[in-house]
């Protein structure tokens, strides 16, 4: 990955993070500041997420140079980005937010049509990321439609279309970046479009039981670090529970669900060729305070839920300084002592 790309991913990365601690602390009645605000800025924080961070980070750090982009997409790119946040932060799902979401939406169907040879020469992760694109794409007509005609049929749609880039994009991308034994073509891609279904539409969630287990076999086949190995049979018995109907499909059960994912194996397995710099037990710590964060949210303790958030960006950022660090120290030229006898 490019200087710029990570600086790019990091930036946006710390950004949704920043937001997303500014609004847990909103819920929980210490800062009133933006109250008015809160739905705008909370479109902001879910689509940077994915818009500058997720995504990208997906496309880099598993898809790599396979049908690298132009030249100026990148920076066509971040104007796209850039302007949809600010038409969120201004008047929501207005005309700004949804033109440059059009614009991002144009970038990562270019992305995945200039990467179509990974459906036929990819593995069991890899194949499906340029197909669940375009099948998210097509999410975004009915959403537009049913918008204000009936917004509990649109909000299900959103959910499955999430659903699809994390489960039909994030999900692999990250597996594949830890080398965890990849299914055949074309289970995950299958199983990820059922549960996608199944995570928009409560009265479907048997549909999500593939997904949990086709993870549940790979956690246990594949030879993934300890931490990496109990976060995806996390993520694995969580869909389960949610396949099984064992816990309330209320908007908290969803928020920390999609917390969970992204910010536990999804994040972390992206991320694992720098977090491996990074000590244990900081990597410990992230994972016990992402999921507190998690838990506080689904049982409605807005407080816990501010105070681990806390824990959770302080630690980020430590990890960062450590990636970062370690990165300078291997950039430096080590310096040898001259031959003997040589003049000093």
């Amino acid at each position: 990955m490019s200087g710029r790309s990570a600086a790019a991913v990091v930036t946006a990365l710390a950004a949704t993070v920043l937001l997303g601690l500014f609004l847990r602390w909103q819920l929980a009645g210490a800062v009133d500041v933006l109250v008015a605000q809160f739905t705008h800025l909370r479109h902001v924080h879910t689509h940077l997420g994915f818009y500058g961070a997720l995504v990208p980070l997906a496309w880099l750090a598993a898809y790599g140079e396979d049908g690298a982009l132009p030249r100026l997409t990148a920076p066509v790119y971040a104007v796209f980005v850039i302007a949809a946040h600010v038409g969120f932060a201004l008047s929501g799902y207005g005309l700004l937010a949804i033109v440059g979401s059009t614009g991002v939406l144009a970038v990562w169907l270019l992305a995945a049509w200039r990467r179509r040879r990974l459906v036929v020469v990819g593995d069991g992760w890899l194949f499906g990321a340029p197909l669940a694109i375009p099948v998210a794409a097509a999410c975004i007509p009915a959403i537009a439609v049913t918008l204000r005609k009936d917004p509990t049929l649109s909000a299900s749609i959103v959910q499955s279309f999430l659903s699809v880039l994390v489960l039909g994009v994030l999900v692999p991308a990250a597996l594949h970046v830890v080398g965890a034994r990849a299914p055949k073509k074309p289970l995950w891609l299958l199983a990820a479009l059922l549960g996608a279904v199944a995570l928009g539409f409560a009265q479907l969630s048997l549909l999500l039981l593939p997904v949990a287990l086709t993870l549940l076999v790979v956690a246990m086949r594949s030879r993934l670090d300890l931490l990496l190995r109990l976060l995806w049979l996390a993520f694995a018995l969580g869909a389960a529970v949610l396949a099984l109907g064992m816990v309330p499909t209320d908007a908290a059960t969803g928020v920390a669900a999609l917390h969970f994912a992204v910010l536990g194996p999804v994040l972390m397995g992206l991320a694992w060729p720098y977090l491996e710099r990074v000590h244990p037990i900081v990597r410990v710590a992230w994972t016990l305070a992402v999921a507190s964060m998690c838990a506080a949210i689904f049982l409605h303790e807005a407080l816990a839920a501010a105070i681990a958030g806390t824990v959770v960006v302080l630690l980020l950022a430590l990890g960062l300084a450590l990636i970062l660090t370690s990165s300078i120290r291997a950039s430096v030229p080590r310096t040898t002592a001259p031959p003997e006898g040589h003049a000093q």
